[in-house]
């Protein structure tokens, strides 16, 4: 940092004594103007030059600490949601002063970095020392997007110091539609990880939620976004009001700076009256308004109307649509293949199940003993008065393939002749058309006790990599999996929803999902969506009619697959593992997506993990999940639950449901304008000062 002396006759102390101070303090940017102002005024001008001077150097600590830190207490599992509403506020004040790029750049990565560590830290327990890699590689990789954003940011945000509201708006949205562009880029680049987006932080919020029937998660984002810099604009904009009146008063100082009338010192600062406020007058009010912050409030009020909309609805026509239960096994993922384990996992799967059966609303809730042999408690034994309708496990319940007759035979056995429906993960055998290796699903189906597994099922389309499969360059490296299979998982085809057939005689469609694909809203917007809205208007495929061989050579994945969703699924199933992620916040962070999916879609979301989050959304996003007695939620047990919502006949679906991510095409194009705009002034500029006529 280069520092320069003050001009000798604008020292308060004259003489020889000259203050300095950082170059460009005086007309300078930011906060500048008001520290050189204050110089000024001080007799003791070092010590306060030593306060500027470790200013100019915790600001880059201060801005970019708070902001990480903001972001970070709004993850899901801190649950400060308030904190995302201001996470940017300290970096954009920062930008005002125009720091210099490399350590902007640098800040702002670190930041970033540091925020995405503290969120995926729980990659650690993933088969050690892969998850200690995922930790510094994958998160030094997702701080790339917000970093990006930050620069963004930096180049923008200076520029509509003192530029008409216009101007201050189409950047603010360009801003705002840059933070979606990106996170639907992560999304999508290199398989795409779109962990926690900025709209998961408000998954205990269902009144912001309201937003995403409108265009989903990036509904919430955008608003966020807009309510961040709009806050940072109305702070920017007091500053410059207070810097104005510094100016005057400086400016003042400057005309009185000559010698007294005795010819021995100059005028003092004090004696100068204090300057008026640049904001005052009887137009003062309107001098005052900050077009950027009620831009920034205006998704904040839409929000809480939609919520009591909606809330009216769903108290109006929603209706009890079954009764499930669900079974968390607790197994540990890592030794959950193992065939030594086998027998006593289908052991505890029995009790579990036995234990869902018997559930009663009065008693809904049963929580594994610890002594494997100690029988069951009274409250799971008594007798059934009416059993659940849905019974659900997790993803890959057994390591046994679902479609044999051992599986079979132990599936009727469980369920024996109850009318419950299960819906359960499973794996099975198949093989790719285009490979001669043979592979598996990792997949859903459902099963009663008269038949069995059913011959329909879905297939897991967005796998996971180094978990399900390896990309080329993996294999090159000598890398394995993390899932310790030695074929890999096959790819479903379609979006399809199952045919789910109750006790009650009630017909749903259940929107299955495995694993993390409750994390990319394209795949649940595909089964939700009905037959004829925006790109889901191709003609219906045929379903197939029965399930082929696939153990045979040759079989096509396409006819394992049920039926196409030809009129959306009613409610979305979620069966997943979590007991990967330890027992910390990465549970709650996949529930939170679940928690926005039901807000977009106004249906409901039902889960069901190995451990971690189970239970139910309803419509709004209000999370109702399974909690043992100590109010837990990792445990190994059972809990029963009434589902509620809108049944099919009556429900309308919401906007982001009929035209999908066209808030995604608006951000981009928003992000465009912003850009071009800035661009064409900056040329303009240019051409003036070169003396060429615009």
């Amino acid at each position: 940092m280069r520092w320069r002396a003050l001009p000798h006759a604008l020292t308060p102390g004259g003489g020889r004594a000259a203050l300095v101070a950082p170059a460009g303090v005086v007309g300078g940017r930011g906060v500048f103007p008001l520290a050189a102002a204050r110089v000024l005024q001080r007799d003791a001008g070092m010590s306060f030059l030593g306060n500027t001077y470790w200013a100019l150097r915790l600001l880059p600590w201060v801005a970019a600490g708070a902001g990480a830190l903001l972001l970070a207490l709004a993850m899901p599992g801190v649950d400060f949601s308030e904190g995302a509403w201001f996470w940017a506020v300290p970096f954009l004040l920062w930008a005002s002063s125009k720091p210099s790029w490399r350590q902007w750049l640098l800040f702002s990565f670190a930041a970033s970095w540091l925020v995405k560590i503290a969120t995926l830290v729980w990659l650690r327990h993933v088969y050690p020392p892969l998850g200690w890699m995922g930790l510094v590689l994958l998160t030094a990789y997702l701080a790339l997007f917000p970093a990006a954003w930050l620069a963004l940011a930096r180049w923008i945000f200076p520029k509509t110091n003192g530029a008409p509201p216009v101007a201050r708006l189409v950047a603010q949205l360009g801003l705002a539609g840059a933070w979606v562009a990106l996170e639907w880029t992560q999304g999508r680049l290199f398989s795409g990880f779109p962990w926690v987006l900025l709209a998961e932080t408000q998954w205990r919020r269902p009144p912001v939620l309201a937003l995403c029937q409108w265009g989903g998660p990036w509904a919430v984002g955008f608003a966020i976004m807009l309510f961040n810099i709009g806050v940072a604009r109305y702070v920017r904009r007091f500053m410059e009001e207070r810097e104005q009146a510094e100016a005057e008063r400086l400016k003042a100082l400057r005309a009185a700076s000559g010698r007294d009338s005795d010819g021995r010192r100059p005028a003092s600062g004090a004696d100068l009256p204090p300057a008026a406020p640049a904001f005052s007058g009887p137009l003062s009010i309107f001098r005052r308004m900050c077009p950027e912050f009620y831009l920034g409030m205006a998704p904040v009020f839409v929000a809480f109307h939609l919520f009591i909309e909606s809330g009216r609805e769903l108290a109006l026509r929603s209706e009890h649509l079954f009764s499930m239960a669900v079974v968390q096994t607790d197994f540990n993922p890592c030794e959950k293949w193992t065939p030594e384990l086998l027998q006593s996992n289908a052991a505890t799967l029995r009790r579990l199940t036995d234990a869902a059966l018997r559930l009663t609303p009065e008693n809904p809730v049963f929580e594994m003993p610890a002594d494997p042999k100690a029988t069951l408690p009274p409250e799971a034994a008594g007798g059934v008065l009416a059993p659940p309708d849905l019974l659900l496990w997790p993803e890959a319940a057994l390591g046994v393939p679902v479609h044999s007759e051992e599986y079979a035979r132990y599936v009727r056995s469980l369920l024996r002749g109850s009318p419950t429906v299960l819906l359960a993960g499973g794996i099975t055998p198949g093989k790719a058309p285009d490979s001669a290796v043979p592979g598996y699903y990792n997949m859903v189906f459902t099963a009663t006790a008269d038949g069995g597994p059913s011959e329909t099922f879905y297939g897991k389309r967005h796998l996971v990599p180094f978990g399900e499969y390896l990309p080329g360059f993996a294999e090159m490296l000598g890398l394995r999996k993390v899932v310790p299979l030695k074929s890999d998982c096959l790819v479903g085809k379609r979006d399809a929803a199952l045919p789910v057939r109750l006790g009650n005689g009630r017909l749903f469609q259940a929107g299955a999902l495995v694993c993390y694909e409750d994390v990319f809203p394209d795949i649940a917007l595909g089964l939700a969506r009905p037959a004829g809205a925006g790109d889901a208007a191709a003609a219906p495929k045929t379903p197939p009619a029965a399930l082929r061989d696939l153990s045979g050579g040759g079989s096509d994945p396409d006819a394992v697959e049920a039926r196409p969703a030809l009129d959306g699924a009613d409610f979305l199933c979620v069966l997943t593992n979590d007991a990967w992620y330890g027992r910390e916040s990465g549970a709650y962070q996949h529930a939170a997506h679940s928690a926005v999916l039901a807000a977009s879609l106004r249906i409901p979301v039902i889960r069901c993990g190995n451990n971690g989050w189970s239970g139910w959304f309803t419509p709004s996003g209000h999370a109702v999940p399974l909690l043992n007695a100590a109010g837990g939620i990792y445990f190994c047990g059972a809990g029963r639950f009434d589902v509620r919502g809108i049944p099919a006949a009556m429900r309308r679906p919401t906007f982001y449901q009929q035209n999908g991510n066209w808030l995604v095409t608006c951000s981009f194009l928003l992000f465009a304008w912003s850009a071009l705009r800035l661009f064409l002034a900056r040329r303009k500029k240019v051409d003036a000062a070169k003396g060429v006529p615009s």
